[in-house]
């Protein structure tokens, strides 16, 4: 409930910005996106990828440049009686190397962002040691992310298909035993979006909104 509520509290701070900035969103094409990551490895070799991360943000254009703001499930990783899957916001910035979008006509871009990172690892069942029976440790950090890929504007949905190369801080977790053990939290992700347009309303377009019509 609290990572929804941020989420929601830094797209309303965004939108406001965006709104009393003319200039700005004026020619900017802002969206809501979502996506999912069919394929997903941790650094952590050891641990084998189960759950399919998912993602949830929203996205600005303006020219070859494009902004994101995204809250992710980074998915689920196992092994024998522990598994642990990872949480994050980031902040993107990316580049595209067209200044428009064309129906039906890629647009590739790379891009980077910032990424504060949770981690949470469960310990299901640890024999001898009752204490850790389904214990549940937490780590955050910050890190970053890397991105290459393409978009497709198909009528008015904004397709994408990136590969992420996340290098975050390693977490550090009890993980059943008497001292802390390092897991490493860098992850590879093949994602898929889509992305919806969403309609700012801003004080131009109030105005023309209210202005008297013109007849030819």
């Amino acid at each position: 409930m609290k990572n929804n509520s941020l989420l929601l509290l830094l797209f309303l701070t965004v939108n406001l910005v965006l709104t009393q900035n003319q200039g700005f969103s004026q020619n900017t094409k802002v969206f809501i996106k979502t996506g999912f990551s069919p394929l997903h490895r941790s650094g952590q070799s050891d641990f084998i990828s189960k759950k399919m991360p998912f993602q949830v943000g929203f996205q600005a254009v303006k020219g070859h440049l494009g902004f994101d703001l995204t809250y992710e499930t980074g998915g689920q990783y196992r092994k024998e009686n522990f598994s642990f899957n990872h949480s994050l916001y980031s902040l993107g910035v990316n580049y595209l190397l067209k200044s428009y979008f064309e129906d039906q006509v890629l647009n590739p871009y790379v891009g980077v962002s910032l990424n504060f990172i949770n981690t949470k690892f469960t310990t299901e069942g640890y024999p001898g040691i009752t204490s850790y029976t389904h214990k549940i440790e937490k780590d955050k950090g910050l890190g970053g992310s890397a991105f290459a890929g393409v978009y497709y504007p198909f009528k008015s949905i904004l397709l994408g298909l990136n590969t992420q190369f996340s290098k975050n801080p390693p977490a550090r977790f009890l993980a059943g035993g008497f001292s802390k053990k390092t897991l490493i939290t860098d992850f590879f992700k093949l994602n898929i979006t889509a992305s919806i347009p969403f309609k700012l309303r801003t004080k131009t377009s109030r105005r023309a909104q209210n202005a008297c019509p013109e007849y030819l």
